[in-house]
């Protein structure tokens, strides 16, 4: 059914006849070994068992170059009763038995007893033959030995194994690096990656008082230990400073997975996080007096006094100021805060997935009620308080030429020239005539800067174009106008191109009333003949005389016939 790409060889033609003549002799095409006795029957054997490899694979990919089955090779063989399967197989892949010898082993050729186990089982064997080989202990190379030795000695003469930030000598450099990372091996080895640490390692290097991080494992059950003396998570940095930094860091990045993001946490991870009280984001508990007591993760009755103590600041700052807009640039904790609320307020009303807010509709009520703007906006002015302004401007300076980057008028004038200019050109805008009339009483300029006036020209018709020629060649003596001289010697360019377009028949601005008109003053339409014509002239005549010479011009243009008449 599909391209042949190999058309039968003679080869194949000759072998496909003999297998004709052995099923004529023995009533079927499927020669088997024991019925091989002679050169030419093993020849047989040997492309019948090729015709069924080939077959296979044309199977699997009929377009393949890795076999010469085709589709006239396969319908042949069917014709003459190829079998693709021998009888025997059949019968062994029907019932998924397996013959076998004596000795109970498989026999070799025959097809393998049918698979009983499911992929699950077989993904675990695996799974347990991976652990298996990754538990097994390692050689340790020499180089690691040595290095273990220098570490010793580094010890023996410092009194520890940790060695200081600030030691940059080339004496420690290399050891201080082998020791960081020992560190992060152990702690990817913990999590089950094969990074090449082994217990054995972690032996020697504990004993000789190299301390590790610990394991995810063992932080969390240090949490669940707390957390069962004291009923709850809110560790302090007072009580164990490294506890409630890993808290911290956790909650963090459960918050992170929690918004959609991607995380190295595990679904079991996530799953022991949440069910012990960690819910997810990275506030810090703030008690009244505005002193930091500790880490929350508790429930959201803690997220809500942080929220609770930032609005508080928020009804000081309006009752101080008379308005809720902080500026986010002052870099406060109030600032920050604010700007936090409007971030989580545009993933409220985004409503794409992935975005969490921590933003309810009761602290959205809240603070709609106290006067915060979640989306602000510049200050807003009246047409009339504008005006108002602008007399007094006008007063102070004696104009009305204010320039855009003024405090007060600036976003103003900057509005009313856009305005002005969509209503000179009808467009719909705030402008309208009694507002421009009040502008002029003022003396406003409508079109400031230094913008000049750009001067719009008709271009020329054709006639004026032929008269600019005419008076060309007058003073010159020849129409041959350079191109690049200005308008005249484009125009008389492009009146050559419709010449040429004019001469093949195709659609072009000349005509033939045009190209007589211009005919009649020696237009030259092919200025490159004309070259070539000067060029051979003045090759044959001496150089000195080379400005005599002289281009006949036809009168009327060729190929033209009597279309002018």
């Amino acid at each position: 059914p599909v391209k042949n790409f190999n058309p039968p060889t003679k080869k194949w033609e000759s072998m496909y006849q003999a297998s004709l003549q052995f099923k004529a002799t023995h009533g079927h095409i499927n020669i088997l070994t024991a019925d091989v006795s002679t050169e030419e029957e093993k020849e047989l054997l040997k492309w019948v068992k090729h015709q069924r490899t080939s077959y296979k694979a044309y199977l699997e990919d009929p377009m393949g170059r890795n076999h010469s089955m085709t589709s006239t090779k396969v319908y042949r063989l069917k014709e003459a009763g190829f079998d693709w399967i021998v009888e025997d197989k059949r019968k062994w892949l029907s019932e998924g038995t397996m013959p076998t010898s004596d000795t109970g082993k498989r026999k070799r050729g025959r097809p393998r007893k049918s698979e009983t186990s499911t992929s699950e089982e077989r993904l675990k064997k695996k799974h347990r033959k991976d652990e298996e080989d990754r538990k097994k202990a390692r050689p340790i190379r020499q180089k690691w030995l040595e290095m273990h030795e220098s570490l010793r000695q580094y010890k023996a003469a410092h009194g520890t194994v940790n060695i200081p930030e600030d030691d940059n000598s080339e004496e420690h450099k290399e050891l201080k690096l082998w020791v960081k990372a020992q560190k992060a091996n152990y702690i990817r080895w913990n999590a089950g990656a094969d990074v090449g640490m082994t217990s054995e390692k972690a032996e020697l290097l504990t004993e000789l008082g190299v301390e590790f991080a610990p394991s995810w494992d063992e932080m969390f059950a240090q949490v669940v230990a707390y957390k069962s003396q004291h009923g709850h998570i809110n560790v302090t940095s007072e009580e164990d400073a490294a506890l409630a930094s890993w808290m911290l860091k956790q909650n963090h990045v459960l918050g992170r997975h929690l918004m959609g993001m991607t995380t190295r946490l595990k679904k079991e991870q996530i799953s022991r996080l949440m069910n012990v009280g960690f819910e997810g984001g990275r506030f810090k508990f703030v008690s009244g007096d505005g002193r930091i007591e500790g880490v929350s993760f508790g429930g959201v009755v803690d997220f809500d006094a942080k929220w609770d103590l930032m609005f508080g600041q928020l009804q000081d700052y309006k009752n101080e100021n008379g308005h809720c807009n902080v500026p986010t640039s002052a870099g406060t904790d109030l600032s920050n805060w604010v700007a936090a609320q409007r971030r989580m307020y545009g993933k409220l009303i985004s409503g794409k997935p992935g975005k969490r807010s921590f933003l309810d509709a009761s602290k959205m009520q809240r603070l709609t009620d106290l006067g915060f703007q979640f989306r602000p906006r510049g200050s807003y002015y009246s047409w009339e308080e504008q005006m108002v302004e602008l007399k007094k401007y006008k007063e102070e300076t004696g104009d009305c030429k204010i320039p855009v980057n003024h405090e007060r008028l600036g976003s103003f004038v900057k509005l009313v020239r856009r305005d002005y200019k969509k209503y000179v050109q009808g467009k719909k805008c705030g402008m309208t005539a009694a507002r421009e009339a009040e502008l002029q009483a003022l003396g406003f300029v409508f079109e400031g800067g230094k913008t000049p006036e750009r001067k719009v020209t008709q271009p020329k018709s054709w006639e004026e174009r032929y008269q600019d020629l005419i008076r060309y060649k007058e003073q010159n003596g020849d129409t041959i106008v350079p191109q690049n001289s200005g308008r005249l010697g484009q125009w008389v360019h492009a009146q050559r191109v419709h010449y040429k377009k004019f001469k093949k028949g195709e659609q072009s601005q000349m005509t033939a009333e045009k190209a007589l008109k211009l005919s009649e003053i020696g237009f030259c339409f092919d200025a490159a003949e004309r070259f070539r014509g000067s060029r051979i002239s003045t090759m044959q005549r001496p150089l000195e005389t080379a400005e005599e010479v002289q281009v006949q011009i036809p009168d009327v243009p060729p190929a033209l016939g009597g279309s002018f008449y």
